[in-house]
């Protein structure tokens, strides 16, 4: 049995706690990020470190026991931070952008993405963030329905997104 599957059965009746992000979480998010995505998805440690630790970011972490089974992270975007209009932030306010959304196996179907989702929003909300945004892998039936029953909305495609012949789908929420 893996130390992962080790850690998660002894820890499957723990209680569920949310936190930030600490600098210690990194080598199990990326452990997390790798059992959760496919390796054109992945994110590599640095990339990681960038998006969590970036100014304007937030990472929420959720533990059972001393195991992270879930973590999201998002970043406020500064005025001219993507060169696409898309991700501008509007007239109402800043746009916040999903980097990434991982759930353990064992802790899926179970609540625990719309937890960790509506940590990432309230967040941005109380940043000045008016809408959220994320992409989704136009082939990820899955995640797909799961944004919609969040109440995110289809608003554009980004063809290879996530690499040649990749294609995502752009989705936003109003905060």
């Amino acid at each position: 049995m893996s130390e992962v599957s080790k850690a998660a059965k002894s820890s499957a009746t723990s209680e569920l706690q949310l936190r930030p992000y600490r600098r210690n979480d990194l080598d199990a998010m990326v452990a997390l990020d790798r059992i959760c995505f496919a390796p054109e998805f992945l994110f590599g440690k640095r990339a990681m470190r960038q998006f969590v630790e970036a100014a304007g970011a937030y990472g929420v972490v959720a533990e059972r026991g001393s195991a992270i089974v879930g973590f999201a992270i998002t970043q406020v975007e500064p005025r001219n931070a993507h060169t696409g209009p898309e991700l501008q932030p509007q007239a109402d306010g800043p746009v916040a952008y999903c980097v990434t959304l991982d759930v353990s196996p064992g802790e899926r179907r179970a609540g625990l993405g719309g937890i960790l989702l509506g940590e990432l929003e309230r967040w941005a909300h109380a940043k000045g963030a008016r809408s959220m945004m994320l992409h989704v892998w136009v082939g990820n039936e899955g995640a797909r329905r799961f944004y919609g029953q969040q109440g995110y909305r289809v608003v554009g495609d980004a063809p290879g997104f996530y690499g040649r012949g990749i294609d995502a789908l752009l989705c936003r929420k109003h905060l």
